[in-house]
C-alpha cells in the first residue's frame, strides 16, 4: 500500500498549493508542523512542504513539494515520485 505524509504549516504558500493538489487523493496526510512540533522534529522536518512517501509502512523517499510524478506514484501508475 503506498501513502504520502505531507508535513505543511499555515504561513507557506507552497504548501497551500500541495493542500490543493493533493487534498482529494486518498493516502494522504497532511500534518501541520506548528500544531505537532513534536513529530516534526522526529521525522527531521527542515523545508515545507515536505512529503514523506511509505509503501507498505516503509518509508521509500522524500521530496520538498508535490513533484509531476506525485500523484502517478500515489496511484501506482509509476514507480519514481521524483
Amino acid at each position: 500500500m503506498r501513502r504520502i505524509e505531507v508535513y505543511t504549516a499555515d504561513y507557506c504558500p507552497h504548501c497551500r498549493q500541495a493542500e490543493a493538489l493533493l487534498g482529494s487523493e486518498p493516502d494522504v496526510t497532511f500534518i501541520d508542523c506548528m500544531e505537532c512540533p513534536t513529530l516534526a522534529k522526529r521525522r527531521r522536518i527542515e523545508k515545507l512542504p515536505t512529503l514523506i512517501y511509505y509503501v507498505d509502512n516503509t518509508e521509500a523517499g522524500r521530496t520538498v513539494g508535490v513533484t509531476k510524478n506525485t500523484i502517478p506514484w500515489l496511484r501506482g501508475e509509476c514507480d519514481d515520485f521524483s
